[in-house]
C-alpha cells in the first residue's frame, strides 16, 4: 500500500469554541502522538483528509506534512458526531516504517456456502481480527471463502489465509462463521413439543369431567 501526503498546520489555540469555529471553516482539529514523542495539536482541511481516506482506505499510511517536515502516521481514531454524522476530530498515530504494529482488520466473505444453499443460516460471529505487520502492509480487509461450508460447519481464525508479511494474532480457535440449521424448522419443533403436554392435560381433564358426570 502506498503512502499519501496530507498537509497539516499546528493548532495554536484549543477549546470547544475554537474547535467549532474551525469546523465551520471546513477545518478539523487533530492530534499527532506516539513513538514516545510529544503530542502535537494539529488541524487539517476536512476535504483533503476525506480525499486521502477515499484514495488510500482505512489503513493508509499518511505522510503528515507540517511545514517542511513530514511524519508517517496512520489514523488511529475518528470522532464522529452521533446525531449528525459529521467528523469532529482525528487522532493520528506516528509509526515507524521498519517496526511492526498491530491493527484490527475487517473480515469479508466470498461466495455462498453450500449449507446456505441447502437452507441453512450463516451466522457471522467474528467480523474483524487483529493482525501484526509493518504499517504499510496492513490489508484493507481480509476475505474468507465460505463456499465449502455445509450445515453444521464452522470457519475459524486458523482457517484464514493472509499475505506472507501479515500475521493474525487473534486466538486461532475463535469461530468466525457458522452455518446453522434453519430456525423455522427448529421453532416448529419447539412449538409442537410445547403444545403436546397441554393437549395431554386437556384430555385428562375431559376424562375426569366425564367420570364425574356419570357419578
Amino acid at each position: 500500500m502506498g503512502h499519501l501526503m496530507l498537509e497539516a498546520d499546528v493548532r495554536e489555540k484549543a477549546g470547544k469554541g475554537i474547535a467549532r469555529g474551525l469546523r465551520r471553516e471546513g477545518i478539523i482539529p487533530a492530534v499527532l502522538y506516539g513513538t514516545k514523542e510529544r503530542t502535537v495539536s494539529l488541524q487539517v482541511k476536512e476535504e483533503d483528509f476525506k480525499k486521502v481516506k477515499r484514495a488510500g482506505g482505512e489503513h493508509v499510511v499518511i505522510d503528515l506534512r507540517v511545514g517542511r517536515s513530514a511524519t508517517p502516521a496512520v489514523v488511529k481514531e475518528e470522532q464522529i458526531d452521533p446525531v449528525w454524522g459529521k467528523l469532529l476530530h482525528v487522532d493520528f498515530l506516528r509509526v515507524s516504517l521498519t517496526e511492526k504494529m498491530r491493527s484490527m482488520v475487517a473480515l469479508g466473505t466470498v461466495g455462498e456456502s453450500a449449507g446456505e444453499k441447502a437452507g441453512g443460516i450463516v451466522e457471522h460471529i467474528l467480523r474483524e481480527v487483529e493482525v501484526e505487520c509493518l504499517p504499510d502492509r496492513i490489508p484493507e480487509n481480509i476475505e474468507v471463502d465460505v463456499t465449502s461450508l455445509e450445515i453444521g460447519d464452522s470457519l475459524r481464525v486458523r482457517d484464514v489465509t493472509v499475505p506472507e508479511a501479515v500475521e493474525i494474532v487473534t486466538e486461532s480457535d475463535r469461530v468466525i462463521i457458522s452455518v446453522i440449521p434453519p430456525r423455522v424448522l427448529e421453532e416448529e419443533v419447539e412449538k409442537e413439543e410445547a403444545v403436546e403436554p397441554e393437549l395431554v392435560g386437556e384430555k385428562e381433564k375431559t376424562e375426569e369431567t366425564a367420570e364425574e358426570e356419570k357419578k
